[in-house]
């Protein structure tokens, strides 16, 4: 079930800022002191600008959030800060979030369902869309005013992250007439981080279950779609991670099953192991 009522901070949380390398790498430099401060400290820490009202301190402590990255815990004006697993695994072998891995991660994570950022919910939860075919602003507006219930939830911080800033390595979204989502072909280096979303989204909404079938991993996960492959590519990538031991298929039942062989954490030692 998707949740459509958002607070208005929750939904303009980024203000008009979108999420940079620098930054986030310095707010998982003080998660792993587990440093504790407001606003204005971890500005004078960081140099990342803050101001009475505004600033990229806050939106970049809720970026890291939603990409999977740290938690944190809020009382008052002061911020709680702690690496997650993954943001481990990143802070030790790419502080920099150079790799295109993390960039997939990040991106797959803030589109969560139920833990992700509000407008990427609407994006990839709630936008009916094809691959690969152009979506007119106008319809996407449409959609978005009926999804969050008001007509001035911007697409423009999506649309920079995605054009000329982090995200654009990922090739997952183009903005010129209109949206497109764009089909991806799936590269065997980052077979591991194909597996370890898929298996941590698995345990997060299946917990009981060890096998699903092909249609509920579509359904229910999305987990393909985050990563903008069409059915066929899909399977592909299925295949690979059976040959690799991830996952088992079940080929003679119709639609095909999927059998769960690993745990997720087992595999954030394995994220960074192939690329090239």
């Amino acid at each position: 079930m998707i949740t459509t009522n958002f607070l208005r901070d929750d939904v303009d949380f980024h203000k008009t800022f979108t999420p940079q390398e620098q930054y986030i790498s310095k707010i998982l430099e003080l998660a792993k002191e587990l440093y504790s401060g407001n606003k204005e400290e971890i500005s004078k820490i960081t140099g990342i600008p803050t101001g009475k009202t505004s600033g990229k301190v806050i939106p970049h402590i809720r970026y890291a959030k939603y990409f999977g990255l740290i938690d944190y815990v809020k009382e008052k004006t002061n911020f709680s800060l702690s690496l997650t697993p993954l943001g481990k695994i990143v802070f030790e072998e790419d502080k920099y979030l150079f790799e295109k891995n993390i960039k997939l991660m990040c991106h797959y994570n803030i589109a969560d369902k139920t833990d992700g950022a509000p407008i990427w919910v609407f994006l990839y939860h709630a936008l009916p869309f094809r691959f690969d075919e152009e979506i007119s602003f106008e319809m996407v507006d449409k959609r978005k005013e009926d999804f969050f219930g008001r007509s001035d939830v911007k697409l423009d911080v999506v649309r920079k992250a995605y054009s000329d800033e982090f995200m654009r390595c990922t090739s997952l979204m183009t903005f010129d007439k209109g949206l497109v989502f764009v089909s991806q072909i799936a590269e065997s280096q980052y077979n591991a981080v194909y597996a370890y979303l898929l298996l941590n989204t698995w345990e997060k909404y299946l917990p009981k279950e060890k096998e699903i079938t092909v249609n509920k991993l579509i359904e229910d996960l999305a987990w393909g779609k985050r990563l903008g492959f069409q059915d066929d590519e899909m399977m592909l990538v299925l295949d690979e991670l059976a040959d690799e031991g991830y996952i088992s298929l079940n080929k003679q039942l119709y639609p095909c099953t999927v059998i769960k062989m690993e745990e997720s954490e087992n595999l954030l030692n394995d994220l960074y192991r192939n690329l090239l």
